[in-house]
């Protein structure tokens, strides 16, 4: 897998390198039209039972890189407009917790199952911070369901999002 930066002109790309193991362990970075010799590491996984991949996020924006094992996880953000950006971690491992991001305008919206959430929940936060999970927003999914709104807020254009939000806020499920 391989994720282009976001611009036009962008001459650098990033893609997961395998191990001796044939596990997916690094992120590198490419810029065209030089040697493989001269790419950049951006992310090394060091728990040999985790994998790592990418993906981009739902806007495109940024260049996501997901690790995690079978109940644990952990997600950075590389801004794709940048191709020299750091990548920012969006929250810490925590045994047990699992979590993916997708994001819309300056927030992340994280579907989770920390905090016990057995049927996983939808938080947001800020991109600017986003390990401070502030603005908990859960979705009022009915038990046994996994909260079905998460790519409808994430994705859903500008007004017809608001809406989106702003009913949720609303309802007294989700309170």
């Amino acid at each position: 897998m391989a994720a282009w930066s976001g611009t036009r002109t962008s001459t650098a790309f990033y893609y997961v390198k395998l191990d001796d193991n044939h596990r997916p362990m690094q992120v590198w970075r490419h810029r065209l039209g030089t040697p493989q010799a001269d790419d950049i590491l951006i992310h090394q996984e060091k728990d040999t039972g985790w994998f790592t991949h990418l993906h981009e996020s739902a806007s495109g924006r940024f260049c996501v890189i997901a690790g995690g094992d079978h109940e644990t996880s952990e997600q950075w953000l590389i801004d794709l407009a940048n191709e020299e950006a750091k990548p920012r971690l969006v929250a810490a491992r925590e045994t047990g917790v699992q979590y993916s991001v997708a994001d819309r305008g300056d927030e992340l919206f994280i579907l989770t199952d920390a905090d016990g959430a057995i049927d996983f929940k939808i938080v947001t936060a800020p991109i600017a911070s986003p390990g401070t999970r502030e603005l908990a927003r859960p979705d009022p999914a009915s038990p046994g369901h996994l909260p079905d709104r998460y790519r409808t807020l994430c994705r859903a254009p500008g007004a017809a999002g608001a809406r989106q939000r702003a009913a949720l806020d609303r309802d007294p499920r989700s309170q």
